[in-house]
């Protein structure tokens, strides 16, 4: 696999490239753990203390290991869709000097890049974009990426935000979200109660995104099989059943197909290069598991 230092960029410094590399060193670490100390393993007790890690400290590795790369998974997301509306603005600073043929955004005509410029992604004000509106999916960062495309191309190249791609991503953000709680409970709530209501939406919220994971078969190998009946219930958690290595591996993919798409439809062609690599690297036996 190639470092971000042996592709070419122009103009500004690709953090995104370092965000997906951290969940990909992550995962791969999570996987690791999994298939050394799996529930079932004979020799798992043995192997614990011969090592000096006590079950605590292989589920706080655990843990750390997945969160981190699925934070990191959202965080390449919303980097590289960052850096599109940056780099435009230095190009157009610096007077389109450095548009070559190998730059990201040698594609697109200069009213593009000019349009793209005056967006600051952090304080977009999409009441502007009414007519994005019907293409746009909630409140999600997501959307960031249908204001380039609609920037770029008006309304012929636009993600399909009830797609599977766009569905998957926001069944990552999705976790993500429960796992810091990003968005806080009384966000959702007007004039009705935050105590009364804000409880039982979270449990709502939470209930799920665990049934989606156990949907796709997800769960952490570290722990004995748990009970599909209990979703949601008052002994089923989030740590120590359903979040795993393979929901890490799942986040991580999920946001490489959707920048993906993305780029082909911009285009920015040396940066699908760049995703295509870390797919193909995602199929290397570093990131299966070897038990079911």
């Amino acid at each position: 696999m190639k470092n971000a230092s042996q592709y070419d960029f122009y103009g500004y410094e690709e953090l995104s490239v370092n965000h997906v590399d951290s969940a990909l060193f992550l995962a791969a670490e999570a996987v690791k753990l999994e298939n050394k100390f799996y529930w079932d393993q004979p020799e798992r007790r043995k192997i614990l203390e011969n090592e000096q890690i006590t079950d605590q400290e292989l589920g706080i590795r655990s843990f750390a290991f997945v969160t981190g790369s699925i934070f990191a998974s959202i965080a390449f997301l919303n980097g590289a869709i960052n850096e599109v509306f940056i780099g435009a603005a230095k190009y157009k600073k610096e007077n389109y000097a450095s548009k070559t043929a190998e730059n990201p955004l040698a594609r697109l005509p200069s009213p593009v890049i000019d349009s793209l410029a005056e967006i600051n992604p952090e304080r977009i004000n999409w009441s502007d974009y009414k007519s994005l509106e019907k293409n746009l999916g909630g409140r999600s960062f997501l959307n960031k990426f249908q204001l380039a495309l609609y920037l770029a191309h008006g309304e012929t190249r636009l993600l399909a935000c009830k797609g599977s791609i766009w569905k998957e991503m926001g069944r990552v953000a999705q976790l993500r979200n429960i796992l810091i709680h990003h968005e806080p409970m009384w966000v959702q709530l007007s004039n009705e109660s935050y105590q009364a209501l804000g409880d039982s939406k979270h449990k709502q919220r939470t209930a799920t995104v665990l049934t989606d994971l156990k949907s796709r078969g997800f769960r952490n190998r570290l722990y004995e099989k748990p009970d599909p009946s209990n979703i949601g219930g008052a002994r089923d958690t989030l740590v120590t059943t359903w979040l795993g290595a393979e929901s890490a591996v799942w986040a991580i993919r999920s946001g490489l197909k959707f920048a993906h798409e993305f780029y082909k439809r911009m285009p920015i062609v040396t940066h699908n290069r760049l995703i295509e690599d870390r797919l193909e690297e995602l199929q290397r036996p570093l990131f299966m598991l070897s038990i079911s």
